[in-house]
């Protein structure tokens, strides 16, 4: 018999595995390596990373910050990776989805914090070998030439997935909103980058000094292709800033030497998220070769998206 409350890895709580593995689709060895439960002043720790923010003469983050953030106490979901610009080591920034939600000015809940007077970074998961496993798969490609490879690289220093894939620039990158979403297309076997929003593909002003985001640079190689993937929207207002943030990280990708595709879905009314609901065990979604959109669309993958990544 299965105890009624399983322990779930890294202190998560039912609710946030449930929302991670089943109704999100996310394999669990990817869940295991890079979502965390966090509460307490432990919270602060991870938030507070900035020497920007105000202190006191004792060095204690201002009360107003405090008071700001002091719904992360009551706990929530800490998710981060690996950072490119320091040779793939945990990165300090992330993301928090606290359980009880601050509401910011306007009336809206804030579902996810990211650590306040920091510069927004983008998500390179920590890739566990299952994963990495159905990505040769998915393209074709051996991890290893031979088993000596193999053990000579396991004596010497160990090649991590992102290096692979830096090793690999045909293999093409998905740049999606959210990193449930880049988890989910990962334990499918696409190669996927969390954005932290539509915007944050690119840094800089328009017509100025835009670009692509220093974070995904390591991966803008000559022939590496980028496929971004947002959600369909139904408000004209928020529809028109996501082909607006489309077709401007689109241009940052093809400035930098690379190749973009825009990938939608066939059922414009779905969400990629919906698509990969337990209901509906298949992601059918389809790339577009160009951002000027004048040909058909072209299938690109159908997986079965069962949580054990089967």
């Amino acid at each position: 018999m299965k105890p009624e409350n399983p322990q779930h890895p890294n202190n998560l709580t039912p609710n946030e595995y449930q929302e991670l593995a089943i109704e999100s689709a996310i394999h669990p060895a990817l869940i295991e390596a890079n979502f965390f439960h966090i509460a307490g002043t432990t919270a602060y720790e991870y938030l507070f990373i900035s020497n920007a923010l105000p202190r006191t003469n004792t060095g204690r983050i201002a009360s107003g910050y405090l008071k700001r953030y002091a719904h992360a106490e009551h706990g929530g979901m800490w998710i981060s990776g690996l950072d490119p610009h320091n040779n793939w080591k945990p990165m300090e920034w992330g993301r928090f989805k606290p359980t009880y939600p601050r509401i910011d000015e306007k009336g809206r809940f804030v579902k996810y914090e990211s650590p306040p007077k920091t510069a927004n970074r983008v998500t390179y998961f920590d890739i566990p070998d299952c994963i990495w496993d159905k990505v040769a798969k998915r393209y074709g490609i051996k991890r290893y030439n031979s088993p000596l490879a193999l053990r000579l690289r396991d004596k010497s220093s160990p090649l991590n997935f992102w290096e692979w894939v830096l090793a690999h620039p045909e293999i093409p990158i998905i740049l999606c909103e959210g990193e449930k979403k880049a988890a989910a297309l990962l334990s499918l076997g696409f190669v996927a980058i969390a954005l932290p929003g539509i915007w944050n593909g690119r840094v800089g002003r328009k017509d100025f000094d835009e670009r692509l985001h220093p974070d995904l640079m390591p991966l803008a190689q000559p022939g590496r292709k980028f496929q971004i993937l947002f959600d369909h929207e139904t408000k004209f207002k928020t529809r028109w800033a996501v082909f607006q943030a489309t077709i401007r990280t689109g241009k940052a990708v093809e400035a930098a030497g690379c190749q973009c595709e825009v990938i939608t879905f066939r059922d414009q009314r779905r969400a990629l998220m919906t698509s990969l609901a337990p209901a509906k065990r298949t992601l059918m979604f389809y790339s577009q070769p160009s951002l000027t959109m004048p040909n058909p669309l072209t299938i690109i993958g159908v997986r079965s998206t069962s949580a054990t990544g089967d």
